[in-house]
């Protein structure tokens, strides 16, 4: 049985939060798959194992975050947090993206501007 491939996000089309320096690692996020957002990390580049969300999953973890309540209620990912930052977890592969304190703090602050919506 044929399934068919998963589309591929548009390379040109990550992006970080405005608040993310320039130092390379920080949490990127990309729409240009209709109906889903896709959340890399980009100290691992095109290595990066990719969070895959649905708009309301995507909306859902948003709403996590501005409410500083990482429960894993979106469907998509889980996050442990730890005193060098976070652990998401892909729930559909098992694979984890580790951010550190800074990159935590920059995506958030772009979660809170609105940046992602």
């Amino acid at each position: 049985m044929n399934h068919p491939a998963t589309p591929a996000f548009d390379p040109s089309r990550w992006r970080k939060s405005s608040a993310s320096g320039s130092d390379g690692g920080c949490v990127e996020v990309n729409d240009s798959i209709t109906g889903v957002v896709g959340l890399r990390d980009s100290k691992l580049g095109e290595t990066s194992p990719v969070a895959r969300f649905d708009r309301d999953q995507w909306a859902t973890w948003q709403d996590e975050i501005r409410r500083h309540r990482l429960d894993g209620e979106n469907g998509a990912v889980s996050v442990t947090e730890h005193s060098a930052g976070w652990d998401v977890r892909v729930s559909a592969t098992g694979e984890i993206l580790r951010f550190t304190g800074f990159e935590v703090e920059c995506f958030q602050q772009g979660v809170n501007a609105g940046e992602f919506d």
